[in-house]
């Protein structure tokens, strides 16, 4: 494999990791909280797989979709 190849396909790799933590943590606020805010939506689609991981964790003590992704 090229160079290029490789990249493609650790790109690839990590995108599809964040995609999938960015799906886990919109099902875990549905069912915890209903839905997803606007804003809340926002702030995950941003997010990167450090912050995805800890507002994962969040959701387990939150007490709203918006702590989640601390927004106040």
């Amino acid at each position: 494999m090229t160079t290029i190849t490789k990249e493609w396909e650790a790109r690839g790799v990590q995108r599809g990791r964040q995609e999938g933590r960015t799906e886990l943590l919109y099902a875990l606020i549905e069912r915890r909280f209903g839905s997803v805010p606007p804003e809340v939506h926002d702030r995950i689609t941003q997010a990167t797989e450090e912050e995805l991981s800890h507002y994962a964790i969040n959701v387990l003590d939150a007490g709203s979709a918006h702590e989640v992704v601390e927004i106040r």
